[in-house]
């Protein structure tokens, strides 16, 4: 099945994150998202005084986002759930936060409220190329195959070499019995990254599936 990456976080001290939520004074982010299939990078953060509140508000709300990554991290999904609603509660209009989220829902096996949060995201950055891939991942959950497939399309239009999105359009594409098709999916997976292993893997039972029929 689709395999979604879990996202690395460097230092992660969930105390210490809570620490940065909660002092009100001098507000700071200290972790740096490592970019892959599902997060952005973002900046480190610094700290700044509490008088000038716009930008206490923005780094605030970077904490939060970091503390639900933190939470989610630790497999705590419904408090990484609630950490991400904090932070889109002070600021409904940053992608990552839905996707994030959409991401814990997944986790939960909740994807009509996970895809919700997806489409949110899309609406703000119709370009975000993560959000219409894990809007794939959870329309293959629920058997919604011939749209799965139409959103890693959409992933794939914004950055034809993201892999698990070509990786997995080959296995929903392969659930669909289009075997000649997912081959093409997972021959472009493997064309990028050599080393993905499950690409050979279903490449093959693609390829034996299609000498059945």
């Amino acid at each position: 099945g689709p395999n979604s990456k879990d996202i690395p976080l460097p230092g992660t001290d969930i105390s210490l994150i809570k620490n940065l939520v909660s002092d009100t004074s001098v507000v700071s982010s200290n972790f740096n998202v490592i970019g892959n299939s599902s997060f952005d990078n973002l900046p480190i953060s610094t700290p700044v005084p509490v008088s000038n509140y716009q930008l206490v508000n923005k780094k605030y709300v970077d904490a939060l986002f970091n503390l639900g990554i933190a939470y989610y991290q630790q497999k705590k999904f419904p408090e990484s759930i609630k950490t991400y609603d904090r932070a889109i509660a002070i600021n409904n209009k940053i992608a990552h936060f839905h996707c994030n989220k959409a991401i814990s829902l997944y986790a939960l096996k909740k994807y009509e409220n996970a895809l919700d949060a997806l489409q949110n995201a899309i609406n703000l950055a119709p370009n975000y190329k993560e959000a219409w891939y894990n809007k794939g991942l959870c329309l293959f959950e629920l058997n919604k195959l011939s749209e799965s497939n139409d959103s890693y399309i959409e992933a794939l239009k914004i950055d034809s070499t993201f892999t698990d999105a070509h990786y997995n359009r080959g296995v929903c594409l392969s659930r669909m019995r289009l075997h000649e098709e997912a081959i093409g999916s997972f021959q472009n997976t493997i064309s990028i990254d050599q080393k993905y292993l499950n690409a050979y893997i279903n490449n093959i039972h693609s390829c034996r599936k299609l000498m059945h029929y």
